[in-house]
């Protein structure tokens, strides 16, 4: 996932076509984007809108060839399935989508009978649940926690007043809907029908969406503060449906969203007060317009572009130390790990050069090999960097000897966007090994460990993780080895010494993964190409000073590739003076 805020910019017109009509997808008939809909009528008069039965059908309005769909309301986590859904059919429908505005968030409500013995997600495994109808954001939702649960439920497709018909006879088990707190009809229902909400408060979910809460100011009939998530709504463009007359008529949109902002709050829809048009802290691609109109930026573009990784991570410094040396205007930004920063550079929309673990690499090609894909053809590596370690951490007091002791245990794996999660799958599959994979952060995953929740922990970090080394020599903080000749095909063998971390108390053997400096050539132009081989010239040239002044790592990079199991990009063996 994905930073994050609210969705609806819509309109109540007249049925009259015009030339001077931009043309919007809401929501449901009566429901909160209709609302705000009739909020920014007052300002800017010319849209056109339609009603929808939800997010879905509102993306599929808006990849559709009609042209009277150019702006819609989306669910961010429609868009999160519907990018991995095109990366595994090989396509690519979100090729126009672009980012305006960030709107309110919509909270996740999961409704049973207060009479009920349902306490949390999982006591609904082979229950009957409403999950919405298949073209609303509802429905993706509830896959999506499904999916992250690994949990399995008799699903049904019914509207939100039919399904609360069924619970109130017994005839469904929950209802799961996607919409702003409060929602209306639930406050009528709650005073005839006895229901409650069930609790979310799981940190897996925090990967795609936001910590929220239910409590009596929103819904009267509850007894106590309920915890959730809620999802943000995004108002978006394609970008594809705007010729040179339409692009002035969606700036003017944006403008008199930006120059009314505090009205829309003032007098508005609750939910305007959670709008913002910090863009920014999104990881989809914005509209270059809505960039310009809410944060001008200086005149001087990037002329080069990385992507690096977690905020505060080594390849951020990496990034930023390579910024100091280069010759070149260099722009940064930071991602949710290897995965994601793989997925970006696929699709290309604004990066061309970025950092990834190698196996991440080697894992992808087996996918495309298996799905007849092609993700993987046009990488190409640029250089070697340093080695970062596999970390199988433990509590000491486990007493884990080996990675034959975590059979049937709970193993943290990473998150979706993490190459530590691509690590731990491959160390399972080449080691035999039988956990129980848990997916989650390093962060929550500490802490679920020092819980006893989980019984180990992956993680790939060049060491010392700072992290890590935070913890002091009390810590109950220990760390599994890893050796077997199986792990060479991919990993080089290696050591994390004793007293890397206050609380390690011996040296451990384990596996290194190389990490790289990657490329797409892809449609690479030649001034791409030009940057490309002077970017690496300034490294070349600038490696006394990094290693002295930069990231500690900068010390482990020799510029040989012997370790490097995939295709080198031409101009770095002639640069970085190496031979084939």
């Amino acid at each position: 996932m994905m930073n994050k805020v609210i969705v609806s910019l819509l309109f109540v017109l007249l049925p009259i076509l015009s030339e001077a009509q931009l043309y919007f997808t809401t929501g449901v008939p009566n429901g909160s984007y209709q609302s705000m809909a009739n909020d920014l009528k007052k300002y800017y008069s010319n849209l056109e809108f339609q009603a929808s039965n939800g997010s879905l059908e509102n993306f599929e309005r808006l990849i559709s060839k009609s042209k009277k769909t150019q702006l819609a309301i989306l669910q961010e986590d429609v868009l999160v399935d519907r990018q991995f859904k095109d990366m595994a059919e090989g396509v690519d429908n979100l090729d126009g989508i672009r980012l305006l505005v960030s709107l309110g968030l919509e909270e996740i409500h999961i409704i049973v009978r207060k009479d009920s013995r349902y306490k949390s997600l999982k006591d609904l495994r082979g229950k009957r649940v409403n999950v919405g109808l298949k073209n609303s954001g509802t429905f993706i939702s509830s896959q999506l926690i499904a999916s992250i649960l690994g949990i399995k439920w008799r699903s049904y497709n019914f509207s939100l007043d039919s399904s609360i018909s069924l619970l109130n006879t017994r005839k469904m088990d929950a209802i799961f809907f996607v919409g702003a707190a409060p929602v209306n009809q639930l406050n009528i229902i709650g005073d005839s029908i006895p229901i409650k909400f069930l609790p979310m408060a799981n940190n897996q979910f925090e990967e795609i969406y936001y910590k929220s809460k239910f409590s009596k100011e929103n819904y009267p009939f509850l007894d106590e503060d309920v915890p959730t998530f809620a999802v943000r709504s995004l108002l978006v463009a394609n970008i594809k449906k705007f010729d040179k007359k339409a692009i002035p008529k969606l700036d003017n949109l944006l403008v008199a969203f930006r120059d009314n902002f505090n009205n829309l709050k003032q007098s508005g829809h609750p939910k305007w007060k959670e709008a913002s048009f910090n863009i920014e802290e999104f990881s989809w691609p914005p509209y270059e317009g809505a960039e310009k109109i809410f944060f001008p930026k200086p005149p001087l573009k990037p002329e080069i572009t990385i992507l690096s990784g977690v905020k505060g991570g080594s390849y951020e410094q990496f990034a930023q130390d390579i910024e100091k040396v280069s010759k070149f205007v260099i722009g940064t930004n930071t991602s949710y790990g290897s995965m994601d920063n793989f997925r970006q550079l696929y699709i290309k929309e604004k990066y061309y050069i970025t950092f990834l673990q190698q196996d991440v690499l080697i894992d992808q090609q087996l996918d495309d090999i298996e799905y007849e894909t092609n993700y993987t053809e046009n990488v190409r590596i640029l250089m070697p960097l340093a080695n970062e370690e596999i970390h199988l951490i433990t509590l000491a007091s486990n007493n884990y000897s080996s990675i034959k002791d975590l059979k049937g245990k709970k193993v943290g794996v990473g998150t979706i966007n993490q190459g530590t999660q691509v690590t731990s799958k491959l160390v399972k599959e080449f080691m035999r090994g039988s956990w129980d994979e848990v997916e989650i952060n390093l962060e929550n995953g500490l802490k679920a460990l020092k819980n006893k929740e989980i019984d180990a922990l992956f993680f790939v970090g060049s060491s010392p993780v700072s992290v890590l080394k935070d913890y002091q020599a009390n810590s109950d903080f220990g760390l599994i080895p890893l050796s077997g000749s199986k792990l060479k095909k991919f990993y080089t063998p290696t050591i994390i010494k004793k007293g890397s971390y206050p609380w390690l108390k011996s040296d451990i053997e384990t596996y290194a993964v190389v990490s790289v400096l990657a490329t797409n050539i892809e449609n690479e132009t030649p001034e791409q190409k030009e940057y490309i081989k002077g970017l690496l010239k300034d490294i070349y040239n600038n490696i006394d000073k990094l290693r002295k002044d930069g990231h500690e790592k900068w010390s482990e990079v020799k510029f040989d590739f012997s370790d490097i199991k995939w295709a080198i990009y031409p101009s770095s063996l002639q640069i970085l003076k190496i031979k084939e």
